[in-house]
């Protein structure tokens, strides 16, 4: 059983709610916003979209190609209250294509579009006011394909092999032609996105400033 991403306040608002809006990126990079069926799915932490012919949906075709989406959940709690009245959520994430054993509800596909919450925000939810946070134990999805720190499976296998070839690289010392042996390594995007990887960068920029060549040295190879 997969940790639930949200508070109790957050997690009961999703249960309580059965539609909402979902925006992807379409392969010409248009934006696209679908109002949608959906459950909260507590024993995995994710948010599962349901429809009707949803394999032939453009947003089913979308998340295949992009996986980041947004989905939102709003209403209206009390009319005469004004903002104080209105309550949203959003959640960032990553989106994979799932065919269910059944179809989740009578009329609908087997296929569905399962959501991997990355960071929410929030209105008026548990507490009046703006709430924001990342959610605990978010990773990249399985459509994602770089290889990262923190990862299982081939990707993460991937980036150990690289993070150790390069642990290797600098311990055997640098020359000025090594160069491109780093910005191979950047551009395989092992590390762009990670902690890692903007620190990294930062170093960079630093030392080009300072007019130290851009990479410490370390003892020459012969």
């Amino acid at each position: 059983m997969a940790t639930e991403p949200f508070d109790a306040a957050h997690a009961d608002y999703l249960r309580g709610q059965r539609r909402g809006r979902l925006a992807t990126v379409a392969t010409n990079g248009a934006p696209q916003n679908k109002p949608v069926g959906f459950r909260y799915h507590a024993e995995l932490g994710t948010i599962d979209v349901t429809g009707f012919a949803m394999e032939r949906s453009a947003k089913f075709r979308n998340v295949a190609i992009r996986p980041r989406v947004a989905f939102t959940v709003d209403d209206v709690s009390d009319p005469s209250a004004g903002s104080g009245g209105v309550r949203f959520m959003e959640v960032r994430g990553t989106a994979e294509q799932v065919e269910l054993d059944a179809a989740p509800f009578d009329g609908v596909s087997r296929w569905i579009i399962r959501i991997r919450p990355r960071r929410f925000v929030s209105w008026n939810v548990g507490a009046p006011g703006m709430h924001s946070a990342d959610v605990a134990g978010a990773g990249r999805s399985a459509g994602d394909g770089r290889p990262a720190v923190g990862l299982s499976g081939a990707a993460g296998d991937r980036a150990r092999r690289a993070i150790e070839r390069q642990v290797a690289e600098l311990q055997a010392g640098l020359r000025d032609q090594d160069a491109e042996l780093y910005n191979r390594h950047f551009s395989a995007d092992i590390m762009w996105g990670s902690r890692y990887g903007a620190t990294v960068a930062r170093c960079m920029c630093s030392c080009t400033a300072t007019g130290t060549g851009g990479w410490p040295r370390g003892r020459t190879r012969s």
